[in-house]
């Protein structure tokens, strides 16, 4: 008679299990950084028994890194999605501002995080958003190669990413997801983006310049 053991965790409740201690990494890591955050806060967050927790994860890089490559992931797969839910480069570019700042108002203070150690060689974001932009790139490249439109000078794309984090960073960190604030973001992002990428016949398309109120 074969002893009966304890019965094995279905892979549903074993991507859950990961699931809520990626989500407790980032609610610790959103509050303590990366350097600051230790296992110890993931698991207050998570609630779980300290075994769980190694079972998945050695150590805060891992799970901070698995939280970092899922939201990056999500961000890309949002924008493609806009992005190929229309036909005209105006409405393309519109779909992609929108998935962005989207993808970031849900992140709420992960991505605020996110921003503040874009420049940490031990944090996984700086090195994820590097692949991030090499994946948005070619994409982007890729778009206007199927709409027979020349591919701007790379420098000119990289400048571009730089001003619309910019504008992004200052939405995320305010937590004022607001529709009038995710408007005025936009239509700033747009203006950059048009104004720098639009051809000459579509010059008369650019939305105005957003001028301040008060």
């Amino acid at each position: 008679m074969s002893k009966r053991g304890r019965p094995k965790a279905s892979a549903r409740s074993l991507a859950a299990t990961r699931q809520l201690l990626i989500d407790a990494g980032g609610r610790a890591y959103a509050e303590f950084g990366y350097d600051r955050v230790t296992m110890a806060h993931i698991l207050a967050e998570a609630g779980v028994s300290r075994p769980t927790l190694y079972k998945y994860f050695a150590n805060k890089h891992d799970i901070i890194q698995a939280l970092t490559q899922q939201a990056l992931q999500q961000l890309l797969l949002a924008i493609r999605h806009g992005v190929n839910a229309v036909s005209t480069p105006l409405e393309q570019v519109d779909r992609a501002v929108d998935a962005y700042l989207c993808w970031g108002a849900k992140q709420g203070p992960v991505c605020c995080r996110f921003y503040s150690e874009m420049d940490h060689a031990q944090s996984p974001i700086a090195t994820l958003r590097q692949t991030l932009m090499q994946q948005l790139n070619d994409y982007f490249e890729q778009q206007l190669q199927i709409i027979n439109r020349p591919l701007p000078d790379r420098l000119m794309l990289d400048a571009l990413v730089s001003a619309v984090e910019f504008v992004g960073s200052q939405y995320f960190k305010n937590n004022d997801y607001s529709a009038s604030q995710q408007s005025r973001c936009q239509r700033v992002i747009m203006r950059i983006l048009l104004a720098s990428l639009a051809q000459e016949d579509e010059l008369q398309l650019l939305p105005p310049v957003p001028m301040q109120v008060g």
